[in-house]
């Protein structure tokens, strides 16, 4: 059996800043999974993933699911840390509402897509897959891992809902200025046109 693409979720949180937009994940750690296989962290390759840091929604690889970008991947141990940074408030409307829903806790998992390089048959019926290139990683509904939950921290815990506000009104209260000074162009316009 040749195993190509598989994808396999393991997500703890392990920070989230609300106002960098900034949330850094546990992505793997060599746990088994319904599959029963196993990934190795000290086994990932990602140095062409770090030429091309996407960060998708539900593993479709098209650029509309793009919703954020890895700025730091590294193995801790048995963990291999990611750091997702997504862009300014009010730029990608998906990015926002992917955003939104991990501050509110229902998004908590991620899984990371792969091409495998070098495996090995293990007892429980699966793979230990010891070599293999990370392609990308992705926001999920479903974790394909049963350990793949999301670790609250006090700063997830205790989300300051005013200043998560004051933000969104930050970002969309120049929308609207502008939005009302085209609207006075255009009556203006119309007066003239009559």
């Amino acid at each position: 059996m040749v195993l190509d693409k598989k994808v396999f979720t393991m997500a703890i949180l392990k920070d989230l800043d609300i106002e960098k937009r900034q949330v850094k994940w546990v992505i793997s750690t060599g746990s088994l999974d319904r599959d029963y296989d196993r990934l190795s962290p000290t086994g990932c390759i990602y140095e062409n993933y770090e030429k091309n840091p996407v960060v998708l929604v539900d593993h479709q690889w098209t650029t509309e699911s793009i919703v954020a970008r890895n700025i730091k991947i590294e193995v801790e141990g048995n963990e291999i840390i990611a750091t997702s940074q997504f862009p300014p408030l009010g730029e990608i409307p998906l990015s926002d509402e992917i955003f939104k829903k991990i501050i509110n806790k229902m998004i908590n998992a991620v899984s990371v897509g792969f091409q495998t390089q070098e495996y090995e048959k293990n007892q429980e019926g699966g793979f230990n897959i010891t070599l293999w290139e990370l392609l990308e990683y992705s926001f999920v509904a479903i974790p394909a891992n049963p350990e793949a939950l999301r670790k609250n921290k006090k700063e997830v815990d205790e989300v300051d809902e005013a200043k998560v506000q004051a933000l969104i009104d930050a970002a969309t209260t120049p929308l609207q200025e502008k939005i009302t000074e085209l609207e006075t162009k255009i009556t203006n316009i119309e007066a003239t046109l009559e």
